[in-house]
């Protein structure tokens, strides 16, 4: 699990120097599994390939939204994923109805991979996209490059 906090650029030019503990206030979550073990007991449709890493549950304050913070949380996700695995490939889910997450992947390099069927509304759920990204391969012992 990631978890970011934000901090207003103002508050932290007023306090150089200080340290008075304030962290800021918690902005984001996301969850990342490496691989089947760390893998959701019942993964959405359409399912992912389990030996690869997914990202899931990625969210955002809605007050703190439009800020780039997403951007930065999918990006850590990705430095997570390059540095704890071998796997150069990363999965995740998002719904149709979601065009700013949506953009935001499509920017930051994901395909489409598979669509799930119209049918899913049976069940009251909303369609989701499954989507994949190629992540660079890093050799042992480098630091990811942003």
């Amino acid at each position: 699990v990631l978890v970011g906090f934000y901090k207003p650029a103002a508050a932290e030019e007023g306090e150089e120097g200080e340290d008075d503990g304030d962290e800021g206030e918690m902005a984001c979550t996301a969850e990342v599994s490496l691989d089947a073990v760390g893998a959701p007991g019942a993964p959405p449709t359409p399912t992912p390939p389990l030996e690869f890493p997914y990202i899931c549950n990625m969210t955002v304050k809605t007050s703190l939204r439009r800020r780039g913070i997403g951007k930065q949380l999918l990006k850590a996700c990705e430095d997570l994923v390059v540095k704890m695995d071998a796997k150069t490939r990363v999965y995740l889910h998002c719904r149709i109805i979601d065009e700013v997450p949506f953009n935001m992947y499509i920017k930051a390099g994901y395909d489409i991979v598979q669509t799930d069927s119209i049918l899913v509304w049976l069940s009251l759920q909303k369609r989701k996209h499954l989507m994949r990204k190629e992540l660079p391969q890093v050799s042992v012992g480098s630091d990811v490059q942003p």
